[in-house]
């Protein structure tokens, strides 16, 4: 269980008189108020969950030994599944990490005075520095004159060879593995709407319960509840009108800037969904994020894949790469408020194997999109409606964008 749900960390000779302020910036994540340490010349405010804190934020699933020399740790890193971003200080200098996939979000600023880490990249502007994301996969090691890094992220993006059942075998090993690490005893809310990513979790998982934001005219609102029925699995509905999706909106726009409607709509919904998690004591928040760019679930890979193999793999390693900034910088924002946020497609070992699915277990020009992922579902006894079903997208499916998009943001 963690105890920490982000960190503000300043290197400095001295101590930044607007520390305190920039921390306040987090506030909305600590849920039980903040920490503050030093370390020599390296300050610390940590936002807590409970009582006490360390500087990791998110978890590790595998042991880790963070006081092993940096050699050690990047070899120990690279064969460690987690969700994290974590910061080490010493009198005079900080190593520092987020994981292969960048899950949790952490950003850095510097000049010759300060080095500065944080959660919220607005810590770091209302220092006035200008923030930057640290790359997913790297260990880093800063102090006021240098920062140095080295890669531990052992993902290699190259598609080879694999028999159908070889493939859907592993896939079901490694997806129930990553699920079983990630519950462990917790009580958990996923994310519902009878698509096939949710729905494989939800035949995989135990002690889950299935939840369906959305509005009451739109097709989640039955098909939520049909596709758990079909399941055996418990399921509840969170109706939600204009007004609900607007405190949505205001509560979000406190902390961040929405690109665009569908952008928000996703935010939306995670943050409505972590409100549930909170207001019924649950403990965590699991997603089936991740699952679209692994196995080709865009309908815009289709498109590629008319254009050439090479374009939908370039295109699609891509997205895998760039999730970290184009969706879990957002979806662990939007649910910080309330709960820890859980991603088992995102596991390690499970992105390790999936990228190297051949194209064909993927997508096919038909049209034919998560093919492998739908054998997975038959294999595990999963009623052929809910197998084959072409669903859209949930901001569509849920009728939150059809809401969000009248407010012109």
């Amino acid at each position: 269980m963690h105890s920490t749900n982000g960190f503000l960390v300043n290197l400095s000779r001295s101590k930044n008189p607007n520390f305190t302020k920039a921390l306040n910036t987090m506030k909305y994540r600590a849920w039980n108020g903040f920490e503050v340490k030093e370390f020599g010349n390296v300050h610390i405010g940590i936002c807590l969950t409970n009582k006490y804190g360390d500087i990791v934020h998110g978890e590790f699933y595998d042991k880790i030994d963070l006081n092993a020399s940096i050699d050690k740790m990047v070899t120990s890193l690279s064969n460690t599944d987690g969700s994290y971003a974590f910061a080490i200080p010493s009198h005079d200098s900080i190593i520092f990490a987020r994981d292969a996939l960048g899950t949790k979000p952490l950003y850095y600023a510097k000049n010759p005075r300060n080095f500065l880490l944080a959660t919220d990249p607005r810590a770091l502007s209302i220092l006035g520095f200008k923030p930057s994301s640290v790359l997913p996969g790297f260990l880093y090691r800063a102090s006021l004159n240098k920062i140095e890094r080295k890669k531990f992220s052992p993902i290699q993006y190259g598609m080879k060879r694999y028999g159908m059942k070889d493939g859907v075998e592993k896939i079901t090993f490694l997806l129930s593995k990553s699920i079983k690490h990630r519950i462990a005893n917790r009580k958990v809310v996923l994310g519902f709407g009878g698509g096939i990513d949710s729905t494989i979790i939800a035949k995989l998982a135990s002690n889950i319960i299935a939840v369906t934001v959305c509005t009451n005219d739109s097709l989640d609102h039955k098909l939520g509840k049909e596709s758990a029925e079909m399941l055996g699995v418990n399921q509840k509905t969170v109706l939600v009108n204009e007004k609900d999706v607007k405190d949505a909106v205001r509560e979000l726009q406190q902390v961040m800037s929405f690109k665009n409607a569908m952008h928000a709509s996703i935010a939306c919904i995670v943050h409505l969904l972590a409100k549930y998690v909170k207001e019924n004591k649950m403990d965590a928040l699991m997603l089936g994020q991740l699952a679209d760019e692994l196995f080709g679930g865009y309908a815009r890979y289709v498109r590629y894949l008319k254009i050439s193999e090479k374009k939908v793999k370039d295109e699609m390693f891509s997205d895998v790469r760039n999730a970290y900034t184009d969706n879990f910088e957002r979806d662990e924002l939007a649910s910080s408020f309330y709960t820890n946020l859980l991603l088992p497609y995102a596991a390690l070992d499970f992105v390790k194997f999936a990228v190297t699915l051949p194209l064909n277990m993927k997508l096919d020009k038909s049209g034919a999109r998560k093919i492998i992922l739908r054998e997975v579902a038959k294999n595990l006894g999963i009623h052929d409606e809910l197998v084959y079903r072409e669903k859209k997208a949930m901001q569509f499916s849920s009728g939150i964008y059809k809401i969000v998009s009248k407010l012109h943001l």
